[in-house]
């Protein structure tokens, strides 16, 4: 079922979801012994929005997202190291009418695993 402004002559469903969503990713933990990485492109169809009572509803537009992240291990310390960023090109987009767009992130962090292999 997919939000549609020929329901919504009918009957309100509130059934606020695109018709198509896609994630395509590649990842390797192992590029080499210590090195790891994560390529993920995330794709969404634009959306017939039904908000209720407030401006009307609206279609969001489709918007896409390229996501990255490479891991470094050190296991001499039992540490991996990362660095990443979703939305790496910062094309906003929004999830909702009404809601705060998304733009990048990038992050820089470190796990500590006392199980460590």
């Amino acid at each position: 079922m997919t939000s549609n402004p020929e329901v919504a002559q009918l009957g309100r469903t509130y059934f606020n979801s695109p018709a198509n969503r896609y994630t395509v990713a590649l990842s390797n933990p192992y590029l080499t012994n210590r090195l790891g990485m994560t390529l993920a492109y995330r794709w969404t169809d634009r959306m017939w929005y039904e908000q209720g009572i407030t401006q009307g509803d609206v279609w969001l537009p489709a918007w896409s997202s390229v996501d990255a992240q490479f891991s470094y291990r050190l296991p001499e310390l039992k540490t991996v190291l990362k660095l990443g960023g979703t939305n790496l090109f910062n094309t906003y987009y929004a999830q909702g009418y009404g809601l705060a767009r998304i733009g990048a992130m990038y992050y820089l962090g470190l796990t500590f695993d006392e199980l460590f292999k």
